[in-house]
């Protein structure tokens, strides 16, 4: 199997940056073993699991691919295949007991037929997009990681979220008037067209492109964060911003983002720019749902700036309101724009200046711990191709974010400039 190899770029003389690593398609990775996990067989009876109007819109997405990476010094490969692989495969068919939407399949019957998925005896992991969230997922590798730290004990203690079991109850979730046939309108109608939401960037080349991690931490945070607020009376009025670590963190992203491509050809004076980030809906929710619910439970956020705005002096300030006031809007009322999800992504990504936000700081990725201590890096690898900006905890600075990009070189380039030259003269 052909992959490409990566090749460090390390610059340790400033701390907030973190690496760089370049794509070639020099390398070639020898596939050990490959495995398909199921339940323990009869542990799971043959189930059919409704898709909710949450699970419906991600249909139309390429899915998100974090791969995590682990320091095993001390093993070789024989060690590894012989002693530790059979505890992860044993230990994941136990967790898929629980989370077995996972393991099953998506339907797509004849319209009007609704899609659903299902599980039959026997079915093994090939994750299924729209079968979980970013939180449903976590649980899922964190119950994992737990009960293969019991691979001694015959009964391994299932890990619990707030104290409830993983729970698939479709009724849990209360529907809008109107909202989901909407939403099958929408996605039948783009199934129709073959066409996705979210597509490839164009003329990706991995030859050409560089994956870099940048941190911001909290003494970051708070000096974005003192600037705006220091001018957001005189442009706004007003000094209440909105202003979470995670607003700070996106508003310099974005304005960063936005000049070097403005830099490197990519001006559109006259288009509006647009910001787009998922928010978790389960705190945000008239109605109670578990933390432990396996599915999708989440909002789209769409924000808005010009680009004189953006690029111009005072552009973090204009970048940070409207992120704000988009998760404010969120928080009031996160289904209220819910029948324009589907169209305003089609706006978002149809559009030349946008950036998408994939990830989120708060699933905690490095608390991942299946025995070998905590990952040395988390990767989100879909950003090579689809563009978008990865968002996680940092592993090493203490509330800080790590932004994970993937740019051709030049621009990568330009992007560490400002992003360096920005943070140092706030």
């Amino acid at each position: 199997m052909d992959l490409p190899k990566c090749k460090p770029i390390y610059n340790p003389s400033f701390s907030t940056f973190s690496h760089m690593t370049q794509m070639t398609s020099s390398h070639t990775v020898k596939v050990l073993q490959c495995c398909q996990i199921s339940p323990p067989q009869g542990s799971v009876p043959s189930t059919t699991i409704p898709l909710t109007f949450f699970d419906i819109p991600w249909l139309l997405f390429t899915p998100n691919q974090p791969l995590f990476f682990y320091d095993f010094p001390n093993f070789s490969t024989h060690d590894f295949i012989h002693n530790i692989l059979p505890n992860l495969n044993h230990s994941l068919s136990s967790t898929l007991q629980y989370f077995f939407p996972l393991a099953g399949n998506l339907v797509i019957p004849p319209q009007p037929s609704k899609p659903h998925l299902s599980y039959t005896e026997g079915d093994s992991v090939a994750l299924i997009i729209v079968a979980a969230d970013g939180r449903t997922f976590d649980n899922f590798l964190k119950t994992w990681a737990s009960i293969l730290g019991e691979a001694g004990n015959k009964c391994p203690p299932l890990v619990l979220v707030d104290n409830f079991l993983p729970c698939n109850d479709r009724t849990l979730i209360h529907y809008p008037s109107g909202l989901e046939l909407i939403f099958l309108k929408q996605w039948w109608h783009l199934k129709s067209l073959q066409k996705d939401v979210v597509k490839y960037a164009n003329g990706s080349n991995f030859d050409e492109i560089v994956r870099a991690t940048f941190v911001v931490g909290p003494i970051e945070m708070e000096k974005i964060k003192g600037w705006i607020m220091t001018r957001s009376m005189n442009i706004f009025g007003s000094t209440r911003l909105y202003l979470s670590p995670y607003v700070v963190t996106c508003a310099f992203v974005w304005v960063c983002w936005t000049k070097i491509h403005l830099i490197h050809g990519g001006d559109f004076p006259e288009k509006p720019h647009y910001f787009g980030f998922i928010a978790g809906g389960i705190t945000r929710l008239g109605f109670s749902v578990p933390k432990s619910y396996i599915g999708n439970c989440i909002a789209f956020g769409r924000s808005m700036v010009k680009r004189d705005q953006l690029v111009g002096e005072n552009g973090i300030i204009y970048a940070a309101k409207a992120i704000g006031d988009t998760i404010k809007e969120l928080d009031r009322e996160v289904l209220g724009e819910a029948d324009k999800w589907i169209s305003d992504w089609e706006v978002l990504f149809g559009s030349e200046p946008h950036v998408m936000i994939t990830g989120s700081p708060k699933v905690g990725s490095y608390e991942l711990d299946f025995g070998w201590g905590r990952p040395t890096k988390v990767e989100e690898v879909s950003i090579s191709k689809t563009r978008a900006i990865s968002l996680c905890e940092s592993r090493d600075v203490f509330h800080g974010i790590e932004v994970g990009l993937a740019l051709p070189k030049a621009k990568m380039d330009a992007f560490d400039s400002l992003f360096r030259e920005g943070l140092k003269t706030l």
